[in-house]
């Protein structure tokens, strides 16, 4: 005790200012942290993205080339009274049924004159609108005049439209999951650090998943407005098909009548005739069938187009969102790292 007495109070001063000095170094090595950390880590945010509408091609559709020839050879058989106002050009044109006869079989041919005996007005219809009274082998000889040289002009013909499919592929960036701990030897300051960054990272998380939901939730709209399109275009392809077999049954109904009044006048030109418009009613509807058939086609290679190009955007909007999260996940680990060494120095007195 009397040692302690006469302890020199220079010493003893010199003792307590180091220790309280001390204490003061570490409590700001604690507490700086708390109050610099969350002001850094606050501008670690995740930008929006810009999900712009897509522009919608027109679909293609196939075009039909209506044959000029067989136009200038009805309009002059309906205004024929007799067969001296034929010209020689259309009764060449009429020599197809001659032609037709001479490459049809004779079971075909039998066929087909009990089929020219029915035929009327009233029958054609029924080759149109889909209950062919023709025999299905008669198909095959129409085709072949519809490609001989000598009446191919006769016949309408179909351009199919030529739809590019789609095969581009879009390489998503993968978002950062690298798991990332502070040090327990870093002491509080690291604990306050870690906890700052942990905010910070679960920020990012969060604004990821809703733009991630958002951009989803946007393809499937798309998809759905695809096949609503895809929809109506199959309508539309179905409407004009009943409008081409129509008008179709109309010009053709031209060629029996004519037939008709000349039944009295020349009964083989008539029967000629009458076997004309058979030909050319199941050639117009192997025609309008084929462009029916390229148009529901090119629908479907359209629908699947844009489902395709709706995914591509959905894809490349992901690789953004996930770009930007990489991005703002490594500016948050160099922030801590910024916090970790301004705790280190702070407390260190470096």
């Amino acid at each position: 005790m009397k040692n302690l007495k006469l302890l020199n109070p220079v010493i003893l001063f010199s003792f307590l200012s180091f220790y309280f000095s001390q204490c003061s170094v570490k409590n700001i090595e604690d507490q700086m942290p708390f109050s610099l950390v969350e002001k850094d880590f606050q501008a670690i945010n995740l930008p929006a993205v810009k999900d712009a509408g897509l522009e919608i091609a027109k679909a293609p559709k196939p075009t039909v080339l209506q044959s000029e020839s067989a136009k200038k050879m009805i309009l002059n058989i309906e205004s024929a009274s007799d067969p001296s106002q034929l010209t020689l050009e259309t009764k060449a044109k009429i020599n197809v049924a001659n032609f037709l006869t001479a490459i049809a079989s004779p079971l075909v041919r039998q066929q087909m004159q009990m089929d020219i005996d029915r035929m009327n007005e009233a029958t054609l219809g029924l080759v149109f609108f889909g209950k062919e009274t023709l025999d299905p082998k008669m198909s095959d000889v129409v085709k072949t005049i519809m490609s001989s040289n000598q009446y191919k002009e006769l016949f309408a013909k179909v351009l199919h439209p030529e739809i590019v499919v789609i095969s581009r592929v879009v390489n998503v960036t993968a978002p950062n999951n690298i798991v990332y701990k502070t040090s327990p030897s870093k002491g509080n300051c690291g604990k306050a650090a870690q906890d700052a960054l942990d905010r910070a990272i679960r920020r990012l998380q969060e604004s990821r998943e809703t733009q991630m939901n958002s951009i989803e939730s946007n393809l499937k709209l798309r998809i759905a407005e695809a096949n609503e399109r895809f929809s109506i275009r199959n309508i539309e392809a179905e409407q004009n098909y009943q409008f081409r077999l129509k008008n179709s049954a109309e010009e053709v109904s031209k060629i029996l009548k004519a037939a008709q009044r000349m039944s009295g006048i020349d009964p083989r030109l008539s029967e000629e005739l009458r076997l004309l418009a058979m030909t050319m009613a199941l050639a117009n509807q192997l025609v309008f069938k084929e462009e029916y058939d390229a148009a529901l086609q090119a629908n479907i290679l359209a629908r699947d187009n844009e489902i395709k190009l709706a995914n591509l955007h959905k894809q490349e909007l992901e690789s953004e969102i996930n770009s930007n999260f990489n991005r703002e996940y490594n500016n948050a680990i160099a922030t801590l790292e910024r916090v970790l060494d301004a705790c280190h120095n702070q407390g260190g007195g470096n």
